[in-house]
């Protein structure tokens, strides 16, 4: 049994979390955890034999928790990633740690010497959509050759963003799921206006084998929302490919095309995003070598999301920007 310390509940506790772990109580259980709060809390965990400690270092200090999970990091910030990275303790990393990314550079740094897993929840990354999607660019559709992302302010259907706060950035998890398809990272950036919206066309670095690279377009008002209003989301995503097209539109729906016939896919029945990440989270702790997305990948795409609403609120003319 791998056994884990919690740090915070955090709002999706209750629809994301719990029934994540709680399908998975077999192998894994939270023995330990630090709430500042612990009135809702202790309901919220009422059905988990879990030891109330007085303080994270006295959480933290505990042999026998492998791994921590900071679901809600608080005025802490990186603090428990940075106390768990010097005990040796993986961390999956649920909530922001703080708005300023240079401690965060640091941290990613001293995790990545150290051979400690800081891993963000990425969850837009384990969705049966893309997975389902990656089968198929291997098996029928071949390599991608542009992507369109159509973001809209308000409240829009989820395509990508599946309730991950640590990019709360629609654009940075948008760009992110485009390097996790490609494999490869944004280089040009290019803002392309006319008289109905503006676009940010995005040119790919090429891959390894040096064949073309692959464009990707934002398209719709992906320029930053005025105040008050929501934050946005990335309603759909359409691809096409060397032998074919593919449509995400949720993150449990792909309709796709090849060599003239057309499917839509439900995968409902399929395991959610966060079942997905946080078995391959307790396999890594134990020591899998299965790759899992870093603090240094997170940190990446939330600087790729300022470069697209400054390109955006500049107007600026095409740039190279290093990845």
């Amino acid at each position: 049994m791998l056994e884990l310390g919690l740090v915070g509940i955090g709002p999706l506790w209750d629809q994301v979390y719990q029934p994540a772990l709680q399908r998975q109580c077999g192998r894994l259980a939270i023995r330990a955890a630090y709430v500042p709060v612990v009135g809702r809390a202790a309901q919220q965990l009422g059905d988990w034999n879990v030891c109330w400690t007085e303080s994270l270092g006295q959480l933290l200090s505990q042999a026998t928790i492998r791994a921590v999970l900071v679901l809600d990091s608080a005025w802490f910030q990186a603090v428990p990633a940075e106390w768990a990275c010097d005990r040796g303790k993986p961390v999956l990393l649920a909530d922001s740690l703080g708005s300023d990314p240079k401690p965060l550079w640091k941290l990613a740094e001293r995790a990545r010497d150290s051979g400690i897993p800081l891993i963000p929840d990425l969850l837009h990354r384990y969705t049966p959509a893309t997975s389902r999607l990656r089968e198929l660019l291997v098996t029928r559709l071949g390599r991608i050759r542009e992507i369109d992302l159509w973001y809209r302010t308000g409240d829009h259907p989820e395509a990508i963003p599946v309730s991950s706060r640590f990019l709360d950035d629609p654009l940075a998890t948008g760009l992110d799921w485009c390097h996790l398809v490609l494999g490869t990272q944004p280089e040009q950036w290019e803002l392309v206006r006319d008289q109905q919206e503006s676009r940010l066309q995005i040119a790919f670095s090429a891959p390894a084998d040096r064949s073309s690279p692959a464009r990707v377009t934002l398209c719709g008002a992906w320029t930053p929302p005025a105040a008050g209003q929501p934050s946005g989301r990335i309603e759909r995503v359409s691809l096409r490919c060397q032998n074919g097209t593919a449509e995400v539109t949720a993150p449990d729906r792909i309709r796709w095309q090849h060599e003239g016939v057309e499917r839509e896919e439900c995968l409902a029945g399929e395991r959610t995003a966060c079942d997905v990440m946080i078995d391959h989270f307790a396999r890594r702790v134990v020591g899998g070598l299965i790759p899992l997305a870093t603090l240094e990948d997170a940190l990446h795409a939330l600087a790729w999301g300022v470069i697209a609403r400054t390109r955006g609120a500049e107007g600026a003319s095409p740039a190279t920007v290093g990845g």
